[in-house]
């Protein structure tokens, strides 16, 4: 009896204070920022992926070819909907944000009708991070063949 209070008692600190306004965000819960950075980090993480891959390629040729490849701006429409994919996540997210306040708020001083709905709001937002990182993956990894392609067949020439 003692431990469900307790987990009671620590669940309900714990949305007084994931409520709390941040500096730098709009949302009411430390959730929906939690998800946000987890997308935006698999998003930004392109760019170290697309170093790394470019630096494996060494020689005069990779230099020229690495250099014909900023010209031309191969990946760029990859770039472009990982942004949108992010824009896209964000706008969801404040959306799921906003539901989760209204849910919570729904259930006036009853704390484990607040307890259920923090519960499936976590899982909302665990299942939507899980898709868009998944499909931010998915556009890195096109964007990487595409790279991979480029690089050979210049390399080959």
């Amino acid at each position: 009896m003692t431990v469900r209070f307790t987990l009671l008692g620590a669940l309900l600190l714990a949305m007084l204070c994931s409520s709390c306004e941040g500096l730098d965000t709009n949302y009411k819960f430390q959730l929906s920022r939690d998800c946000m950075n987890a997308i935006t980090s698999s998003s930004n993480s392109y760019s170290a992926e697309r170093g790394s891959l470019l630096d494996s390629y060494t020689g005069k040729a990779a230099s020229n070819c690495k250099a014909q490849l900023n010209k031309q701006k191969i990946d760029q429409s990859y770039i472009t909907s990982l942004k949108d994919e992010v824009t896209d996540a964000e706008k969801q997210v404040k959306t799921m944000d906003n539901q989760l306040y209204q849910e919570t708020q729904k259930c006036g001083r009853d704390e484990k009708c607040k307890g259920a709905a923090m519960k499936k709001g976590e899982l909302k937002f665990e299942d939507f991070e899980n898709k868009c990182i998944s499909d931010i993956s998915m556009i890195k990894e096109d964007a990487s063949s595409e790279l991979k392609v480029y690089m050979e067949n210049c390399m080959g020439s």
